[in-house]
Formats: structure tokens, C-alpha cells, sequence
């Protein structure tokens, strides 16, 4: 054959040898494409399953606190229809009503509320902490008696942030004068277990 018959044949080999890499190329890349159409859809797929099960949870949680709460109103009734009977068992044939129960011991606590707050404006103002002029609890503060449960809770809450000998200390401490304060703080101990005591806490 002549030189343009070889030059020919040398650029038609080099033309299919870049076609059969074209197409190998193409070949790979149409793998890779169907790879990562198929992860994407199993991503996709794993990905609807778990928003399943977060509504579905969602769902189970909301029922589970909607039943809580439902619990804890029926006990919230029966404790106070509980401590009509009790309120009545100790007052005798004449005894108060839950309601008088009710207003006696809030009284009692609007009281002691009174005196803590005059305390901490002694405080305010420049007053020691002496044994005489900390306001304690009485018993009568201390009683359950006529108190409902939800406001049982919310006064033993204040009570415990008051008379936690830790907190107390922190706060009045430096109030306390030298020689009393092994006399106050023992009151203040003794004034928390009481509490505890009192509110089954």
C-alpha cells in the first residue's frame, strides 16, 4: 500500500481505539449513575421510614401524656375527696368542712409568707439573722391538713429553697451573729426535716 493508504489506516485504528474507549468510559459512567440512583433511592426510601416512625411516635407519646394526664386528674380528685374524709374524721360530728380546712391553712401559710417577706427587708436594710427574728414555720404552716395537692407541692418547694441549711447559710450567713450561729443553723436543719417530714418529700 502507498504512504496515504497507511497514513489512513493508522487514523482509522486510532479512531476506533477512541471510540471503544468512549464508550467503555460511557459504559462505566451509566454504572456509576444507576449506583447512585439506586442509593439515593434506598436513602430515600430509609429516610421516609424514619419520619414514619417519628410521627408514629410522636403520635404514641402524645397519647401516653394525654393518659398521665388523665391519671393524674382522677388521683388529684381522689386525694382531694381523700382529704375531705380525713378533714371530717378529725373534726368529729361537727367538724369543718374541706373548704374551712382550706381556708384555715392558707391563712396560716399567707402568714408565714408575711413574716418571711418582713425578714428579708430586715435583711435588706441591714438586720442580723438572730435567732429571735427568723421567721420559723409553725406547726400549723407545717400541717397538710385542707391543703390541696398541687399547692402541697408548691409549699414545699418554697419551704425547701428557704430552709435548706446550705442555701440558708449561703444566703444569711454572713447576717448570723459569732455567737449564734451553731444555735441557728441546728434550728434551720431541724426546720428542713421538718418539712420533709411534714410534705412526705
Amino acid at each position: 500500500p502507498g504512504p496515504g493508504e497507511y497514513c489512513f489506516g493508522q487514523e482509522r485504528l486510532r479512531q476506533t481505539y477512541y471510540e471503544q474507549q468512549c464508550n467503555e468510559i460511557r459504559a462505566r459512567a451509566e454504572q456509576h449513575k444507576q449506583r447512585v440512583e439506586a442509593e439515593w433511592s434506598e436513602w430515600q426510601r430509609l429516610s421516609d421510614e424514619r419520619d414514619k416512625r417519628n410521627r408514629e411516635t410522636a403520635r404514641e407519646r402524645e397519647k401516653l401524656h394525654e393518659r398521665l394526664r388523665g391519671t393524674r386528674r382522677t388521683f388529684e380528685g381522689e386525694f382531694d375527696a381523700w382529704e375531705d374524709l380525713e378533714a371530717r374524721l378529725h373534726g368529729g360530728t361537727g367538724g369543718s368542712s374541706l373548704g374551712e380546712c382550706t381556708q384555715v391553712a392558707t391563712a396560716h401559710w399567707d402568714g408565714d409568707c408575711r413574716s418571711w417577706t418582713s425578714f428579708l427587708k430586715h435583711i435588706e436594710e441591714g438586720g442580723d439573722a438572730d435567732l429571735p427574728r427568723i421567721p420559723f414555720p409553725s406547726s400549723a404552716v407545717l400541717s397538710t391538713r385542707g391543703v390541696t395537692l398541687a399547692a402541697r407541692k408548691s409549699r414545699f418547694h418554697e419551704l425547701a429553697r428557704r430552709w435548706h441549711p446550705d442555701k440558708f447559710k449561703q444566703k444569711f450567713g454572713e447576717r448570723i451573729p459569732a455567737g449564734q450561729v451553731c444555735a441557728v443553723m441546728e434550728k434551720v436543719t431541724t426546720t428542713f426535716q421538718q418539712v420533709e417530714s411534714a410534705f412526705h418529700c
